[in-house]
């Protein structure tokens, strides 16, 4: 996947937030959505040690309002790449990420 403005490609949640890009997860069965930031969606990932790849991301995701109301785990939300605000969450030290950028040049 391209970004308009960057001639690399984004593969994983890394790439997306040193772009500024946040993430839209929209529920299939509800149409509920939810807007995250994508370091710290990235952060979160790293810590559990799951895969990054944006491919795989969206199976990590349980749509909450399905979940309250039906106890229905609907996994696997639509993604895209979003310049909107975001929900507040706990973000990676500027030391992590900086560490991150010097290991993937």
């Amino acid at each position: 996947m391209f970004i308009d403005g960057s001639p690399h490609a984004v593969t994983d949640l890394w790439d997306v937030g040193a772009h500024h890009f946040n993430l839209r997860f929209t529920c299939r069965r509800c149409g509920h959505s939810s807007v995250l930031h994508a370091a710290a969606v990235w952060w979160r990932f790293k810590c559990k040690g799951w895969n990054g790849h944006l491919s795989q991301v969206p199976r990590h995701f349980v749509c909450s309002v399905c979940w309250r109301a039906h106890r229905l785990k609907v996994r696997g939300p639509d993604m895209k790449l979003v310049k909107e605000d975001h929900e507040p969450l706990p973000l990676p030290s500027e030391k992590e990420w900086r560490q991150e950028a010097k290991r993937r040049r």
